[in-house]
């Protein structure tokens, strides 16, 4: 998509849309499905982590703030949570 490298398989894709800029935020993130009561390890969360974010064809992670690389991972994170992994989304 415009430009960006495929993403890698064991990644996910987001599109973010920035309103200064005509072009797509086109971002790779790392998903890790949530683990509860699976034996000896602590559980935890579902979670998400910007690996990489492309306009176009160039990768812009490093000039993004903090805050917006967590806006991204928890945005990207809702949209993983809400499909339903059957090809749709659940009812909301």
């Amino acid at each position: 998509m415009n430009g960006a490298p495929p993403c890698p398989i064991d990644s996910v894709e987001f599109v973010y849309n920035i309103d200064e800029v005509d072009q797509p935020l086109v971002c790779h993130l790392d998903y890790e499905p949530e683990c509860f009561g699976h034996g000896d390890h602590p559980d935890y969360p579902s979670t998400m982590c910007l690996a990489a974010a492309y306009i176009k064809d160039v990768d812009i992670l490093g000039l993004l703030s903090p805050d917006k690389i967590e806006a991204i991972e928890l945005l990207a994170l809702d949209e993983q949570e809400r499909f339903d992994g059957d090809g749709g989304y659940d009812e909301e």
